[in-house]
């Protein structure tokens, strides 16, 4: 397959930082009408974060729709070239040798 098309930034810099503020704004003013907020003492948000999927299922979904999108859309977009990471594993987990018998 040959392209017969292409498009190029000219422009530099965090393109994405916008969408990704977004996306954590929403987060964290869905945790709050969960009641999970930033004012909360640390027993409180633990407590707070144990009981908020109980709280609201449609809530919850919501909350879990944003995760997923940072995670594997926009979140993905925004990390750093993997050449940038050489000498450090990128993935959490056993690595082959760890699995070897």
């Amino acid at each position: 397959m040959t392209p017969i098309e292409a498009y190029l930034r000219r422009e530099t810099g965090a393109y994405l930082d916008p969408w990704h503020d977004r996306l954590k704004n929403a987060y964290v003013d869905t945790l709050a009408d969960l009641g999970v907020t930033k004012d909360l003492t640390d027993a409180e948000f633990l407590a707070a974060m144990e009981q908020h999927k109980q709280a609201d299922p449609s809530l919850t979904a919501v909350l879990s729709a944003i995760k997923a999108t940072v995670k594997g859309g926009v979140g993905k977009l925004r990390e750093r070239p993997q050449q940038a990471l050489q000498g450090r594993r990128t993935v959490a987990g056993p690595s082959a040798a760890d699995l070897a018998p």
